[in-house]
This record gives C-alpha cells, sequence and structure tokens, in this order.
C-alpha cells in the first residue's frame, strides 16, 4: 500500500571562491578541476536570483562545478530524498559534479528535472519550507516565486516558504565564507487530491 504522505530532508553547502581561486580565474579566465568549474562569467545565484554587483563584487561566485546555486540544490536533495528511489538517492547521484557536462550548468535545469521525477509519480509536493544561512541578502519572494513556477503543472499549488538567517558569526556561514541551506518537503499521493480529505 502507498503511503499518503512522504516527508523528504535536504541540505546544501557551498563556499565563496577565496583570494587565490579569485585571482587565478583573472589570469587564465576560466579553471576547470575534478569537481569544480569557474569562469569570470560565473555569477553568485540563490535560488534562481542573481545577486547585485555589491554581493558580485564582496563574496564572487561560489565553488561549485555548476552555477553553484546552494539553494536550487538543498532543494533538489529534499526532493529526491522523498521520492525514495535508491538510484537517484541524492543530486551527487542524479547530478555528478564530476561530469564535465554539468560545468557551470543552470542549477534549475536541476530542479525542472527533478520536478518532473515528482510529475511522473503518484504524488504532488505540498509544502516546501527552506532555511538559508549566510551574508547575502536576497528578496526571498522572488525565489519562493521561482520555485513554485517549477510546480505549475500541479492540480494544487505548493506552500513554499523561506526563511533566512545570518549565523551571526558563529561559523563559516556566519562569518561570509559561504551559505548553507536546510530543506523539508511534504508530498501528498495524488489519490489524497482526488478524495478531497
Amino acid at each position: 500500500m502507498s503511503r499518503l504522505f512522504k516527508i523528504g530532508y535536504g541540505y546544501d553547502s557551498h563556499r565563496f571562491l577565496n583570494e587565490e581561486e579569485k585571482n587565478l580565474i583573472h589570469q587564465q579566465e576560466q579553471v576547470e578541476v575534478k569537481t569544480e568549474f569557474y569562469s569570470k562569467d560565473k555569477k553568485l545565484i540563490i535560488g534562481g536570483v542573481e545577486l547585485d554587483e555589491k554581493y558580485q563584487k564582496l563574496y564572487g561566485p561560489f565553488k561549485a562545478r555548476s552555477d553553484g546555486d546552494v539553494l536550487y540544490h538543498a532543494v533538489v536533495n529534499a526532493l529526491l530524498s522523498a521520492i525514495g528511489d535508491k538510484d537517484k538517492r541524492d543530486i551527487g547521484k542524479v547530478f555528478p559534479n564530476t561530469d564535465s557536462k554539468n560545468s557551470n550548468r543552470n542549477s534549475a535545469d536541476f530542479m525542472q528535472e527533478t520536478a518532473q521525477m515528482i510529475k511522473s509519480s503518484d504524488y504532488e509536493l505540498l509544502d516546501l519550507k527552506l532555511m538559508v544561512k549566510g551574508q547575502p541578502r536576497v528578496d526571498w519572494s522572488k525565489v519562493e516565486k521561482n520555485l513554485l513556477d517549477f510546480f505549475s503543472f500541479q492540480s494544487i499549488a505548493p506552500d513554499i516558504h523561506v526563511q533566512a538567517t545570518s549565523g551571526e558569526e558563529m561559523d563559516g556561514a556566519g562569518n561570509g565564507l559561504g551559505v548553507e541551506v536546510f530543506v523539508v518537503a511534504l508530498l501528498q499521493h495524488k489519490n489524497l487530491l482526488l478524495s478531497g480529505v
């Protein structure tokens, strides 16, 4: 018998490039190693929102193979956790950072593919709750809308809410070295929607 509800938990973190890595990009235009890709064109993006020039200059992009959108990555992890396919248990399995085709790849692609997995399942996304820890300030209402757009196929729109905290200088994210994102996702069986329960 199928479960009526499924819960997924997701987490991801990315640090910003350090000064040595930033200098390397300025010298070589782009740098590609086993699990990372950086270039002069790489932007600082969180939840599909490109941060303004102030934050671009202060922090630069995330250290990552893709565009490094840590928020989308954490959401993908939460959704994959809820789906529960052991062959696709996390973002590293589905979109490996060792694959060069993911170099500077838009993380919206990861979100879109994962949302399609939900669409083809017996479930719909009911709730998505996020906690972002770090220094950059983002218009979280834009992020919530971006996330909602991935689930426009659903009969009922999911409830999506993003909270943020600075971390109060207590760890790496709190000291401006990177960003951490924690996510809980709740899926509801489509039969419940049809029954009106």
